[in-house]
């Protein structure tokens, strides 16, 4: 039931439907759901509009699970630079925010994108292992980039929090989206990242318009 029919499954409580967790961990508040701070957001509170807020997408299953190899299901590490320009150990679990900017957000996604070599080997693939657990490698993933962009792990700290995990899919160029107000679209893997990145944030005031590459479903 919690398995998309395009992405294989080896057996057990997997899942690849996963919530919005926002832009990156808690970043410009977050989004719909949080997987670390008790978020509740009434639709009151949903400032940027129900029908542009995603609630939930895909996440392709870790090889582990469905044995599909590479970029979309396995997770690279020792990504990036040794240091980036905040620091990992003092991510605040409490709810707030390091508030990067764009250059900043993009100087962790275009490290991501560009790790292809042996210096960022494979080193996970249980991704979507239990859908019952709140871990974001388990039921949630993040807007940094655009779907089915590889996940990578920092260099500098390992922990999962602080993986890109997008969103991901079997089917051919893109990924489904539920957004807050029921509907259901197809997202392209082409959409402009201002785009998806709004549609991260529940009420960032950061609402872009209408992307060409999403399909209503």
């Amino acid at each position: 039931m919690f398995i998309c029919p395009s992405c294989p499954n080896v057996g057990g409580p997997r899942t690849t439907y996963k919530s919005n967790c926002g832009i990156w961990n808690y970043e410009r508040g977050g989004g719909a759901f949080h997987h670390i701070a008790t978020v509740w957001r009434p639709l009151r509170d949903i400032t940027d509009g129900t029908t542009h807020t995603a609630a939930m997408s895909e996440k392709v299953l870790g090889k582990s699970y469905s044995n599909i190899q590479g970029d979309l299901g396995s997770v690279r590490a020792a990504v990036g630079p040794s240091s980036w320009p905040f620091q990992w150990r003092n991510w605040p679990i409490s709810g707030r925010d390091w508030n990067l900017t764009d250059d900043q957000l993009n100087l962790i996604s275009n490290a991501c994108n560009s790790a292809t070599d042996a210096s960022a080997p494979y080193v996970s693939g249980d991704v979507g292992g239990v859908w019952f657990y709140s871990r974001i490698r388990d039921t949630g993933y993040y807007h940094l980039m655009t779907p089915n962009s590889p996940t990578c792990r920092s260099a500098s700290w390992g922990d999962g929090l602080l993986t890109t995990w997008p969103a991901s899919s079997l089917h051919p160029g893109g990924a489904n989206v539920v957004y807050l107000d029921g509907s259901v679209r197809f997202v392209s893997h082409d959409i402009e990242l201002r785009i998806w990145r709004a549609q991260g944030t529940p009420m960032g005031n950061d609402y872009a318009g209408s992307a060409e590459s999403v399909t209503n479903l």
